[in-house]
């Protein structure tokens, strides 16, 4: 999907030098109220505060929230340049300080285990290949390693310069 979505948006936005009148805006991981359908961070909330999230990784993330995403929208409609696109950010945090945040508001505990970033990848492995022999889904696929292990940090500067673009902090939005 990501891959996909990255190369339509490169071919839209390299018609913009061709008379095309596009910007594109790239928002981090979204927050916020709202959140009615099962989005992926919606469900990992949601499994969190239900006390269904033993361990966590090494890792980070930007994160944004949703009306902040919708004033960037239009920002970006009556501002942005042509062709060009605009990093739609907030705060970056680790995903321990993220859950701790979030095991404050809910009063929960924040996990009992921290997986090494090297261990995880197995851990996979083996929860996909007790799931195919028990023909249920993994709790941990090797494709949610790659994205809890990283840090996927932003900076939206271009966006603050050039729109106008502000967010508040993630904490205000969870």
């Amino acid at each position: 999907y990501c891959t996909t979505k990255r190369r339509a948006e490169e071919d839209v936005l390299a018609q913009g030098g061709k008379g095309l009148d596009a910007v594109a805006v790239n928002p981090a991981s979204v927050v916020g109220p709202d959140d009615y359908h099962e989005s992926g961070f919606g469900t990992v909330c949601r499994r969190f505060w239900r006390g269904h999230m033993p361990l966590h990784f090494g890792g980070g993330n930007n994160y944004v929230d949703v009306r902040d995403v919708a004033a960037g929208h239009l920002l970006a409609a009556e501002h942005g340049r042509a062709g060009e696109r605009y990093i739609l950010g907030g705060t970056n945090l680790t995903y321990t300080a993220f859950f701790a945040e979030l095991a404050r508001l809910v009063e929960r505990p924040i996990f009992r285990l921290r997986l090494p970033n090297a261990v995880a990848p197995m851990v996979a492995a083996l929860d996909s290949w007790f799931g195919s022999k028990k023909h249920k889904w993994p709790y941990l696929t090797r494709s949610q390693v790659r994205l809890l292990s990283g840090y996927f940090y932003f900076s939206s500067t271009k966006a603050i310069r050039e729109l106008g673009y502000q967010a508040r902090a993630a904490r205000a939005s969870l």
